[in-house]
């Protein structure tokens, strides 16, 4: 796997220097520069926690991450760097595929300057556009319109023609991200509280109601009665949440980084703190560090490059809520997406519809959220719209201690036959599954 991974890294750094090329080299070196300043001028000021993205120009971050493989080895954030790198991979590894297509070249440049910020919106329909060429249809990119919408790709082979739409779904629901912005609030009092006390410890917190609904100081309330038991009582429990302590042995994570040091937030880091790390957990901590490694200290290009070689102290939680109303608002209906996809196909002509989303909120969530499309599939109606064909393309992009777990799932229904292979991007190989990935 290594080695596999090792080998699509090397495709990606052939999509990056396409995209380099495109821009100008001179305004990468403008736009990268950017970057650099952005996180070299990050101050408490700026809030409790660390700039981790530069959400101005999403595009060059991207092209950051991808660039700083090769040139800034240990530098920006693996974590997000196995998020976007499968595309730009998939993208290395067709592009003479991609550059025979009509209107790529418009594409690129939007997606490099006028949509500079909406990059997962383009690397998804790139994406889909080689799917399609792989299948062994013609692609050429729809010409954009100010004043109509109009489909994303035109399709064709032997006498058979689609318009296909392209949607995106963001990372997280609108519901998730309220969710946990309010968990936000909450883990801050407690990680203070823990500050205060000064005890390396493993708070796991399972809300059974909606976080948003509970009091905002709960963890703080629950994290005192544990204090007050002098660290006897190491489960709580009332009517809001299950909140479970355990004490982080200081010494030995110590001696496991003085061989190996760790980035704070990742996979490995937290599976060294808490000895059971949860790919699909929520996790967040406080750490006070006593001893760090910075890698290429010299190169004035290098950001988010220590690690932890040594911890003062740290503090880590981690959270889940299994509260109805908050798995099925997560579980987001796609009836909307689905709808504004059939408003922007033309009346005239078969169409296909090609819905993007990542999954990112754990097996209950992906469970319900699989039968919703499901359901929505058999009922859903397009407007006297010829629709041929519906694919839900759910992609995980998730870090584990050992690097990277890639999956994806197609749902999908199709009235005639148009996708033998239908997941929509390449990926080193691994197992390959008649079920979810998120059951596997």
């Amino acid at each position: 796997m290594e080695d596999l991974s090792v080998y699509w890294l090397g495709k990606s750094k052939i999509a990056l220097d396409w995209f380099i090329e495109v821009m100008g080299r001179n305004e990468w070196i403008r736009r990268r520069q950017n970057i650099v300043d952005y996180f070299n001028n990050d101050t408490p000021s700026h809030g409790d926690h660390k700039r981790i993205a530069v959400y101005s120009d999403w595009i060059s971050w991207y092209m950051y991450l991808v660039e700083s493989v090769y040139e800034r080895p240990g530098c920006g954030d693996p974590a997000q760097l196995n998020r976007i790198n499968i595309f730009f991979a998939t993208i290395g590894n067709n592009l003479n595929d991609l550059k025979k297509m009509i209107g790529i070249d418009s594409k690129i440049k939007i997606m490099l300057n006028e949509k500079q910020n909406q990059p997962d919106d383009t690397l998804y329909e790139l994406a889909v556009a080689l799917l399609y060429s792989r299948n062994g249809w013609e692609v050429e990119f729809v010409k954009e319109s100010s004043s109509i919408k109009t489909p994303d790709l035109k399709i064709a082979k032997g006498n058979r023609l689609y318009w296909v739409e392209c949607k995106r779904l963001a990372k997280t629901t609108e519901y998730g991200e309220k969710e946990r912005v309010e968990w936000m609030k909450r883990s801050k009092h407690l990680l203070e509280i823990m500050e205060l006390h000064r005890k390396p410890v493993f708070a796991k917190i399972l809300f059974k109601t909606p976080v948003e609904s509970t009091p905002e100081f709960i963890l703080t309330y629950c994290y005192a009665e544990y204090i007050k038991s002098k660290g006897l009582k190491k489960t709580i429990s009332n009517q809001f949440i299950d909140f479970i302590v355990t004490e982080i042995n200081l010494e030995n994570i110590n001696e496991s980084l003085a061989i190996k040091d760790l980035r704070e937030g990742s996979a490995e880091f937290y599976e060294l703190l808490t000895s059971d790390y949860d790919i699909h957990g929520n996790y967040g901590h406080k750490a006070e560090l006593a001893e760090g490694f910075k890698y290429q200290p010299d190169n004035p290009l290098a950001v988010l490059n220590i690690t932890a070689k040594k911890l003062r102290q740290v503090y880590v939680v981690k959270w889940e809520c299994i509260a109805d109303d908050s798995i099925d608002r997560k579980a987001k209906d796609f009836q909307k997406i689905l709808s504004k996809a059939t408003k922007q196909i033309p009346a005239i002509g078969k169409s296909i519809i090609q819905i993007g989303y990542e999954t990112l909120s754990g097996i209950i969530v992906e469970r319900e959220r699989e039968s919703k499309i499901k359901l929505l599939l058999d009922k859903f109606h397009f407007d006297n719209k010829d629709v041929e064909g519906v694919f839900f393309n759910s992609m995980q992009f998730l870090s584990k201690p050992q690097g990277f777990d890639w999956a994806q799932t197609t749902i999908y229904f199709q009235n005639e036959s148009i996708l033998e292979d239908n997941l929509l991007i390449e990926t080193p190989e691994g197992e390959y599954s008649k079920g979810t990935h998120w059951e596997t």
